[in-house]
């Protein structure tokens, strides 16, 4: 089942739950997904439009300004092409290869998730043997390219400014 983060009302991290504005009959008959699909956004449009909630990126804002819901907003062909751009999975950018602008220096070892609006906070990057061993924190401001057929991603970064991004010590909540 795909759910949007606007039905998230409250998050219980000690007890590992998500309270949504959702009943179980509403989830129950939710559009279908396959586990191992990649999830366009026609799939995530199916989904929204099932549930009446708005089309977060027909407005400006990453919720948009205004909640209001399309009925049927296709037709405009730059939302057409939208269309065709594929979610991925936090799990399956984990294990990434990370570029500086100058040379390979990690992979990605987690991702942490602003739990309020539901943004990617940082990348943890575990840096190679070419660099001090430890895993550091990037933003996904400094991401310039990803290959998602290659598993790579390319950052703005040089090495050296790499060496100063901010240590992660494990302190902050982990995807499972």
């Amino acid at each position: 089942v795909l759910l949007s983060p606007v039905c998230v009302k409250s998050i219980d991290r000690l007890n590992r739950q998500i309270d949504t504005s959702l009943n179980k009959e509403q989830i129950k008959n939710s559009p279908q997904i396959g586990t191992r699909t990649t999830v366009s956004m026609q799939m995530e449009a199916d989904t929204l439009n099932y549930y009446r909630w708005p089309l977060y990126w027909t407005d400006v804002g990453f919720w948009g300004t205004t909640a209001t819901y399309l009925e049927n907003p296709i037709g405009s062909e730059d939302y057409s092409k939208r269309l065709s751009t594929h979610l991925r999975s936090a799990k399956e950018v984990i294990g990434y290869k990370i570029h500086a602008s100058d040379k390979r220096f990690g992979k990605v070892e987690d991702i942490l998730v602003q739990d309020t609006d539901w943004t990617v906070k940082s990348l943890v990057t575990k840096t190679s043997k070419s660099f001090p061993s430890r895993s550091v924190l990037l933003s996904p401001r400094s991401v310039r390219t990803i290959s998602w057929p290659d598993g790579e991603i390319e950052t703005a970064l040089s090495a050296a400014q790499v060496r100063f991004q901010p240590k992660y010590e494990g302190r902050e909540l982990r995807m499972q």
